[in-house]
C-alpha cells in the first residue's frame, strides 16, 4: 500500500510563510510525527526559493520518525510534479491537508483500515472527516454547525483507488466525492481546522458549539 500525504507550504510572502510555519510546528508536524501508523509518504508543495528550508523541515521530521522516507518537494501544485508522481508510483491513497491542520494520532491508521476493508469492493472511494474547529489563540474547541455530507465532502479527505488514475487535486475539496463510488466518514473530530490570526477564511460561527 502506498499512502501519500501532502501539504502546501507555498507562500510568496516570506513573513507569512514563517508565521504559518510557527503554527505548523504546533499542529501539522507534531501530528505527522505522532501517527501510530507510519506507513505513509510525506510530500510538500513549495516555491523554488524555499526548497532548502522545506527540505530541512522534512529532514527533521524523518529524523524524529527514526526511519528513512522519500523527500518529495512538489513545485507545481496542480501540474506535472504531483500528477506524474502519483501515476508513476501508482499511489493507492492520496490525502491532502493544509500546513496548519491537526490530525489525531490514529488518523492514518483509521484511513488505512477503511481502505483495507473496502478496496476489493470498490474501484475508488473517498474518506472524509467532519472536523472540529480549534481556536489556537483562545485554546478552545468547537463542534461545527455546518455538516459535510456524501455530496459535499470536507477539506479533510482522502482518495482511495484500486488503480491510480485520478488526482485528488483535480477538484475542490467539496467535489472530491465525485472522484469515488462511495464516501466513508471517520470519527468526528479526528481532524481539527485551526483558527489563528492568519487563517481569515475560517472563523468560529454563531452556531458552532463550544466543547467543554
Amino acid at each position: 500500500m502506498k499512502h501519500l500525504i501532502t501539504t502546501r507550504i507555498k507562500f510568496k510572502d516570506d513573513e507569512l510563510l514563517m508565521e504559518y510555519l510557527e503554527i505548523s510546528k504546533q499542529t501539522f508536524f507534531p501530528s505527522i510525527i505522532s501517527q501510530t501508523n507510519q506507513n505513509f509518504i510525506l510530500g510538500i508543495f513549495s516555491n523554488e526559493k524555499h526548497r532548502g528550508l522545506i527540505e530541512g523541515i522534512i529532514d527533521v521530521i524523518c529524523e524524529k520518525l527514526n526511519k528513512k522516507k522519500p523527500q518529495l518537494i512538489f513545485l507545481n501544485t496542480m501540474n506535472t510534479d504531483y500528477v506524474d508522481y502519483i501515476l508513476s508510483e501508482d499511489i493507492d491513497i492520496q490525502t491532502r491537508h493544509d500546513c496548519d491542520d491537526w490530525m489525531c494520532n490514529t488518523y492514518v491508521e483509521q484511513i488505512q483500515n477503511v481502505y483495507n476493508k473496502n478496496i476489493n469492493k470498490y474501484g475508488s472511494f473517498v474518506i472524509q472527516v467532519q472536523p472540529y474547529k480549534y481556536d489556537i489563540t483562545e485554546d478552545k474547541k468547537y463542534q461545527m454547525d455546518f455538516r459535510y455530507s456524501d455530496s459535499n465532502t470536507s477539506m479533510f479527505t482522502s482518495l482511495c483507488q484500486k488503480k491510480c488514475d485520478k488526482s485528488l487535486l483535480s477538484v475542490k475539496h467539496g467535489q472530491v466525492c465525485s472522484l469515488g463510488e462511495k464516501v466513508f466518514t471517520l470519527d468526528e473530530g479526528s481532524c481539527h481546522l485551526i483558527i489563528h490570526k492568519n487563517n481569515k477564511l475560517s472563523a468560529i460561527g454563531k452556531y458552532d458549539t463550544l466543547i467543554k
